[in-house]
């Protein structure tokens, strides 16, 4: 049986494109977007987060609107900013 995990390169991007995290994991393929997602909600600085296989980069995920964990609702119907 083949191994069909693969080393992806996560970098959690500032809005000023400095990288705020490395992440290195093996995932599947179909997972990649997911923990991309996941990464976005821990770490409040990033803007976006570049995805590479090798020197590749594979994909870019934008927060567009992704909250960081903890962040809710002030209690006055506005939410809170991240």
């Amino acid at each position: 049986m083949e191994d069909t995990l693969s080393t992806y390169t996560f970098l959690c991007l500032a809005q000023n494109q400095v990288a705020t995290v490395v992440d290195v994991q093996a995932l599947e393929a179909d997972s990649i977007r997911a923990h991309a997602f996941i990464l976005l909600r821990e770490h409040a600085s990033a803007a976006s987060v570049e995805i590479w296989k090798d020197e590749a980069l594979i994909d870019t995920i934008a927060r567009d609107g992704v909250r960081a964990l903890g962040r809710q609702d002030d209690g006055e119907g506005a939410e809170a900013q991240v």
